[in-house]
Order: C-alpha cells, then structure tokens, then sequence
C-alpha cells in the first residue's frame, strides 16, 4: 500500500492581536483573552534533527490533518446542533468519515487487526460524543453527566490500548493529551450553547494547536516502530 500524505495548497497567513507584535512577549498580567495561541507549533516529533528524512515528513503531516479534521467536524457538529439542526445528520456522517482516515494510517503501520480495534474506539468515541452534545442542547444534565463519564472512560481505553503497540507512549502522557481535547471541546461547547463566540473561537484555536500536539506524539510511536 503507498502512502499518500494529504497537501497543503498555503499557509494561512499569521494574524496577531492589535496590541501584541510577533517579537513581543506575552506580558505576564495578560489576560488569556489577549495571549495569541501559537498557530504554528513546532514539528515535535523532529526536535533537535537536522536532516529529516521526507516520508517522515509526511506522515507527520498526514496524522496532523487526521487530527484536525477531529476538531474541525467535532466543532461543527456542536455548533450545527444549535444554529442549524436540520443539516446536524450530514454533519455526523462527515465526521463519522474521519476514523476511517485513522483506519488506513494503522493499518499500513500495524496491520488490518490493529486498526479495525483502532477504528472502534474512535467510533465509540465519537457516538459518546455526539450523545453529549445532544444532551447539553436538550438541557438534560443527567444525560449529559452520564456521557461525559463514558467518553473520559473511551479515553481511558485508547490510551490504554495505543501503549500496547509502542514502549515509547506511556498511558499518562496519551490520557492528558485526550483528556485536555475533551475538556476543550467541552469549554466550546458550552461558548457556543451560551452564545459567548469571542470565548469560543479562542479556545477553538487553542483546539487546533493541541490537536497537533496529539498528532505529534502519535507519529513519534509510529516513526520509533518503522
């Protein structure tokens, strides 16, 4: 099977806050609101290299888009949940669209088995989900908790199953780094549902920025197994 790492046609220009510059430092008494996210986080995987071999480079770059596209359609089922539930079912299947991704990328790496395993967590993930994000537009709390406690326990299982295929993840490193994207797709959410946009899109680029942290980390497991 060949690889074929999705392309970037540009990079997005870099827009700052009035009263920051980009050689200015983040003043300490700066409140989260004013501290500008950093859109451009470094390859993590490749810190302290010098020559990067160009398959690397690809799969870095695939597993980021595969981990974008977890936000991007998670943000936008939460945000069509409110403003157009009637386009929510085409939303949904798009993301449901997003583990298969995920599938390929395993598959090619740690054969077939692995990644349906692989491919059924993500699902569960997302199911659990989109069951919380139904409960937090209906008002039903109680629904909402017993989401919630599911979808940490999801997390709980990936991290615990990704540590069975590489010594270099750990299982606390993989469950803050789950556990922290929840917690911010949760924060949007509840933005979104009480109408605070500035809020919301803040903690989405926050959102994006982490979900290249994750996908980092996950290509390193996988470049440490080739």
């Amino acid at each position: 099977m060949m690889f074929n790492p999705n392309c970037y046609n540009q990079i997005p220009k870099l827009c700052l806050a009035p009263e920051l510059k980009p050689t200015d430092p983040a003043p300490s008494s700066a409140s989260p609101d004013q501290i500008v996210p950093n859109r451009y986080p470094s390859f993590g995987p490749f810190e302290n290299l010098e020559c990067i071999a160009f398959s690397h480079v690809n799969l870095v770059n695939e597993m980021r888009y595969l981990w974008l596209q977890m936000v991007i359609w998670s943000r936008a089922y939460i945000s069509n949940s409110t403003a157009k539930p009637e386009a929510l079912h085409a939303v949904y299947e798009r993301l449901h669209l997003v583990p298969m991704g995920f599938y390929n990328y395993m598959n090619l790496f740690f054969g077939q088995g692995i990644a349906e395993q692989f491919l059924q967590l993500l699902a569960q993930h997302i199911v659990i989900f989109s069951e919380l994000i139904n409960a937090m537009t209906a008002g039903d709390q109680h629904a909402a908790n017993l989401s919630r406690s599911a979808w940490y326990g999801n997390s709980k299982n990936i991290s615990a199953f990704m540590v069975r295929l590489c010594n270099l993840w750990e299982y606390n490193e993989w469950f803050d780094l789950l556990n922290k994207y929840q917690k911010m797709l949760l924060d949007g959410a509840f933005a979104i549902l009480t109408d605070d946009h500035r809020k919301e899109i803040i903690i989405y680029d926050r959102l994006q920025s982490h979900s290249m942290r994750i996908a980092d980390y996950m290509s390193k497991g996988v470049m440490h197994n080739l």
